[in-house]
């Protein structure tokens, strides 16, 4: 994407967006705010967002009680509290 003239963050924006379609355009906009390089966000739908449909609520939430710590040479730990 970002051959194609994409930014950085649009070409997150893209990704966050195609992960989770249901979403409305302010949410990918929160995660891609704090999950803002390709591990970050990768870790974050891996280790935190459930791959299944979700509304804004839940996915903020998620969002909120989340940290994730690089522990160096591309490994991170993923920290959250599961929504309701």
């Amino acid at each position: 994407m970002i051959s194609n003239g994409c930014s950085g963050e649009e070409a997150l924006l893209v990704i966050s967006i195609k992960r989770h379609p249901e979403l409305s355009m302010d949410t990918p906009k929160a995660i891609i705010d704090k999950s803002n390089d390709l591990p970050l966000l990768t870790n974050f739908f891996e280790g935190a967002l459930p791959d299944i449909n979700l509304d804004d609520e839940i996915a903020l939430e998620i969002l909120r009680d989340t940290t994730i710590q690089c522990l160096g040479r591309n490994r991170y730990k993923v920290k959250t509290k599961r929504a309701r």
